[in-house]
């Protein structure tokens, strides 16, 4: 029976299963490699996870012949990001182990996780299952809609509901002791010594309160708090704490170190694993649901759309009442991660630990958008509203 081995293994959640759930193999039937670690294709965690990456990552328009797609075995002998196919592989051998992958495309909801959508009762075809990467809950989507037109305590109940379930694999704690980075644009002082060159500046940068949160009266609305109420804003690492104030070249930026006081039970967005949510297709709707908040509230907002932060602190008062004390999520900008402090007191400046850089240049990131085409007939607009 072919087998994976790490190598064969693109996707980190794929190679960590192989290395943990594995054993030691002469040599991979597929790759060629000798003495390492694999993992039969018959083992069902296996299969379970690498259907739930194809789902993650390709839509069934892709994959199903019958819309037009490769089949599923041709789009993986190419370029993909699960397996780090090559063309020296036995191909014989890792179509064996593909076809006993998706052996069986069709599983019952809450037992296994099912490749099509199939059709409904009467014979109709289901529509085509979208990547999880490209999409968002219909829950959510629907409370986001129903805020524009509700106040949002009249909503949080709902809210809530739609969380608890999810809190015991949101749960992350983080403990005393522990340091993280805040920063400022510009700097308290600057001047030349008295006994210098006298051309070289001395910069003294803001630190203690002037780095620390605002006072609740002085607070703007941000991506998880609202008007009127202070979170502390902090991040794993200097650089990612640096890039979340969006400095332009050219621009002094103040950079210090906080410490936690006492033990926070965090949601921890960046933490969430599909390896635990490839069981069924049920637990793959859990995971969607958890991406799409992820998404939310890592991505991008130009600073003349903040208006689109509502829902984010809509689901941030959320998360407070369920019994958190802050949300980690994924930095936009940089490698590191961000957290938001419900209380800021919970974290002192660590003295002495502040200073000034000079941002020196930025790089920007680009990706092409879908055309527009004259003939196409369109259906929304990009605030959802139908076209007439």
């Amino acid at each position: 029976m072919p087998a994976f081995c790490v190598k064969c293994a693109k996707d980190p959640f794929l190679a960590a299963l192989i290395s943990e759930a594995g054993s030691l193999t002469a040599e991979c039937a597929i790759c060629g490699t000798f003495n390492i670690m694999s993992l039969d294709c018959n083992d069902n965690c296996l299969r379970n996870l690498f259907r739930a990456l194809v789902r993650y990552n390709f839509s069934e328009w892709e994959y199903n012949t019958h819309m037009g797609g490769d089949d599923l075995e041709r789009l993986l002998r190419q370029e993909n990001p699960i397996t780090a196919y090559e063309t020296i592989w036995n191909t014989d051998n890792y179509e064996e182990a593909l076809s006993h992958i998706f052996h069986k495309p069709y599983e019952d909801y809450d037992k296994g996780i099912s490749m099509f959508s199939g059709y409904d009762e009467g014979g109709e075809q289901l529509p085509a299952l979208s990547a999880i990467k490209d999409s968002s809950d219909s829950t959510l989507v629907k409370l986001q809609r129903q805020l524009e037109e509700k106040n949002y305590f009249l909503l949080e109940e709902d809210a809530r509901k739609l969380l608890v379930p999810h809190t015991r694999n949101l749960e992350r704690f983080i403990e005393a002791e522990k340091i993280l980075y805040r920063s400022r644009i510009g700097f308290k002082h600057r001047a030349t010594p008295l006994f210098g060159w006298g051309d070289t500046w001395h910069y003294k940068p803001y630190d203690v309160d002037q780095l620390s949160a605002p006072r609740p009266l002085a607070a703007g609305g941000g991506r998880l708090n609202r008007p009127g109420v202070a979170y502390l804003y902090l991040a794993t690492d200097e650089k990612t704490a640096i890039s979340e104030v969006r400095p332009h070249p050219g621009h002094h930026v103040s950079v210090g170190a906080f410490q936690c006081s006492s033990r926070l039970r965090i949601a921890d967005f960046n933490a969430i694993s599909i390896r635990e949510y490839c069981d069924s297709d049920h637990k793959l709707r859990q995971y969607l649901f958890l991406k799409t908040i992820d998404k939310l509230f890592s991505l991008p907002v130009p600073p003349e759309e903040r208006g689109r932060y509502s829902f984010t602190q809509f689901l941030s008062d959320a998360l407070r009442h369920v019994g958190f004390d802050g949300i980690a999520y994924r930095s936009s900008v940089a490698s590191g991660v961000n957290l938001a402090v419900f209380d800021p007191c919970s974290f002192s400046y660590v003295a002495g630990s502040a200073k000034v850089v000079r941002i020196d240049h930025l790089e920007y990131d680009y990706s092409g958008e879908s055309p527009w085409k004259v003939d196409d007939d369109y259906m929304t607009d990009q605030n959802g509203d139908y076209l007439q």
